[in-house]
């Protein structure tokens, strides 16, 4: 039996449906990983109800569509998941850490010029190092490292690499403050 593969005018067909869908569940179809996603859901459908495409199709191109919309769906679910996960303000940090969330939005004591400093320094290191600046502001925001390596699809090299090229650059601001308040500024 021979294998009869997806004409050109197919994968358009099938392309454009993922698209669809993924703007109607709110992904940027232009996400390779989107893509995949739906291309695997068709093949599936393909693949296991293949008379469904014989004759006019409708009920394959609809099994299809359902499946690709299941899955991006899920997909979305667990992106929303890990970019939206609430996490309380007033919880304490952990079990032996009574301080909260609260308390370390602002440093006591501080004034507005520290935090300028701060977020100069910030933008500085993402002059520098765009990875290590884009992770320093996502742990700002409360993301933990699976979050932000899931999230932007980064690797353990690269995520190691920035989350040390981060902590380089921290150990830095630290002593620059340090020398700060020694000479009375």
């Amino acid at each position: 039996m021979k294998k009869r593969g997806f004409s050109r005018r197919d994968q358009k067909l099938v392309e454009d449906l993922i698209r669809d869908i993924c703007d109607e569940v709110g992904l940027d179809c232009r996400e390779p990983d989107y893509m995949n996603i739906g291309w695997e859901g068709c093949l599936d459908v393909y693949r296991n109800q293949r008379g469904g495409f014989w004759g006019d199709g409708n009920r394959g191109w609809y099994a299809a569509a359902k499946v690709i919309h299941e899955k991006l769906t899920r997909e979305k679910a667990i992106l929303d998941f890990a970019r939206y996960g609430l996490v309380s303000l007033d919880a304490a940090l952990s079990p032996e850490n009574t301080e909260t969330r609260l308390d370390r939005l602002q440093t006591r004591g501080g004034d507005s010029q520290n935090s300028v400093c701060f977020w100069d320094y910030i933008d500085d290191l993402e002059q520098r190092s765009w990875d290590a600046g884009f992770l320093a502001r996502r742990f700002i925001e409360g993301d933990t490292p699976d979050e932000i390596r899931h999230v932007n699809h980064w690797g353990s090299a690269r995520f190691y690499r920035a989350f040390n090229e981060l902590r380089e650059a921290m150990e830095g601001y630290l002593r620059i403050e340090r020398e700060g308040e020694g000479a009375g500024i």
